[in-house]
């Protein structure tokens, strides 16, 4: 296609649009265009057909510059067989996908179980725990007993000594 410039009143009668909808695209920035000397903007024709590929009919332009026709074609469809390659493909990152979340979902639930059992395990041993504590308290009360049943004797036991040393000491001032 050669470089040639249009007009924005051309533009608007190839892609079949109003002149405030070009205007509007130049000024968003949709359209690029240049400015000649006079000032005037200018489109060039291959932009015309980037924005407007399927709008675009040069014929409708009249005049000793109008253009050819310009098509556009699009990309060729794929073959039957590389679809059926790429579907191919398709299912087999599926189905690995699918075997890596079920080998996921697979140690997840272990994990799952040995917590459970972990904290039954732990329940059964904190039982133990409390009976242990039971035991120990019982052992401490006995030992208290003891040491206050020990704490008297020692108790009686001075009393009667220091009865004695007097007795004996009286004794011996008699003698």
């Amino acid at each position: 296609m050669s470089q040639t410039k249009l007009s924005i009143s051309a533009s608007a009668r190839i892609i079949g649009k109003s002149r405030a909808t070009i205007a509007r695209h130049m000024k968003s920035g949709k359209l690029s265009f240049s400015i000649d000397d006079d000032g005037n903007k200018l489109i060039e024709a291959s932009e015309l057909a980037r924005v407007y590929a399927d709008l675009c009919d040069f014929s409708r332009e009249e005049g000793k510059n109008a253009l050819e026709p310009v098509r556009i074609e699009s990309p060729s469809k794929p073959l039957p067989s590389e679809l059926q390659r790429l579907n191919d493909q398709l299912i087999e990152q599926y189905k690995s996908q699918v075997e890596d979340l079920r080998e996921a979902l697979s140690k997840s639930q272990d994990g799952l179980n040995r917590t459970t059992l972990l904290l039954e395990h732990q329940a059964n041993h904190n039982k133990g725990w409390e009976e242990q504590f039971s035991r120990l308290e019982k052992l401490i009360s006995n030992q208290e007993e003891e040491t206050t049943r020990l704490k008297r004797a020692l108790q009686a036991e001075r009393k009667n000594r220091s009865g004695r040393n007097l007795w004996d000491e009286q004794s011996f001032f008699c003698s």
